[in-house]
């Protein structure tokens, strides 16, 4: 919970967090282990872990969300930002956790 609180800190204060180093990582559900980078790994403190546990936590308390479709639409507005800054793997799209619809044309 303290990575999250730290990330809403930096949100709400306007910071960029699209290729932050943060200095804690969170701790996600060792389930959901498979879908991270290897990146994370050896310390991955980029957005993307956080994006995992945010997706996760949401999943549980708020069944049928859209976070991470939104997310993802966000992303496809500014293709001069490049997810992988992000941590993002380049396959993250289609991962079965994400469950994201196709991308339109």
């Amino acid at each position: 919970m303290s990575t999250l609180s730290g990330q809403s800190h930096y949100c709400a204060h306007h910071s960029r967090v699209w290729n932050r180093q943060f200095p804690v990582r969170p701790l996600t559900a060792k389930k959901h282990a498979g879908f991270l980078p290897a990146s994370w790994l050896p310390g991955g403190n980029r957005f993307y872990p956080m994006a995992v546990a945010l997706k996760d936590l949401l999943d549980q308390i708020m069944p049928g969300h859209t976070w991470h479709q939104r997310l993802a639409d966000l992303l496809s507005r500014y293709p001069a930002v490049n997810p992988e800054a992000m941590g993002f793997p380049a396959t993250w799209r289609t991962e079965p956790f994400w469950g994201l619809l196709p991308l339109s044309a």
